[in-house]
């Protein structure tokens, strides 16, 4: 049960994340760029609490897709990264080309 509840609000937490990116998205449609990379580093971050709280209830129940899960966690770090990255480089590509 204590898990069913911890998830419950975890998803309430995500919804809440989600109808403000959708929100800041519109308000800065310039900036849209930067309000999804500052979400998707919120969600890395909510994952890793989530798989860090419950990591006991995780790889006791289920052992071979809590692995699996670690990996694609990983991988997601990379990707979030070089996203970041690539934006960086295109902010100072624009910049370079404006002076």
């Amino acid at each position: 049960m204590e898990f069913a509840s911890f998830v419950l609000n975890f998803m309430q937490i995500f919804t809440l994340v989600s109808v403000l990116t959708l929100i800041f998205s519109f308000f800065f449609k310039n900036k849209k760029e930067l309000v999804y990379i500052v979400y998707y580093l919120i969600l890395l971050v909510m994952i890793n609490y989530f798989v860090i709280a419950q990591k006991d209830y995780i790889f006791e129940n289920f052992p071979k897709q809590a692995y699996g899960m670690l990996i694609l966690l990983l991988l997601s770090y990379f990707i979030f990264f070089r996203s970041v990255y690539f934006f960086v480089s295109a902010k100072k590509t624009k910049r370079d080309i404006v002076n």
